[in-house]
């Protein structure tokens, strides 16, 4: 378990222990639910956003790469074409 999760859980463990500390029940039931479940977050949100942002960065920079290669090719032999 990564240690920003188990860190969470903790917090949450905790946190339930205060609010529900009469209830039993819905201490199991949260603590199987928060157990069990991801818990997502805003900077969770966007670490995650920003590696699909740069993916989407580098697969545009080596459409452009690939297309400049093209064209020095064809520009190659337009001008080899030309001296014959």
């Amino acid at each position: 378990m990564k240690p920003a999760r188990r860190t969470i859980l903790h917090m949450s463990k905790k946190v339930l222990e205060n609010i529900a500390a009469k209830y039993h029940n819905v201490q199991k039931r949260v603590n199987d639910i928060m157990g069990s479940h991801v818990v997502e977050h805003k900077c969770k949100t966007i670490y995650n956003s920003s590696f699909v942002a740069g993916e989407e960065r580098e697969q545009r920079e080596a459409n452009l790469e690939t297309v400049r290669h093209l064209a020095s090719g064809q520009n190659k032999q337009s001008s080899d074409s030309s001296v014959h």
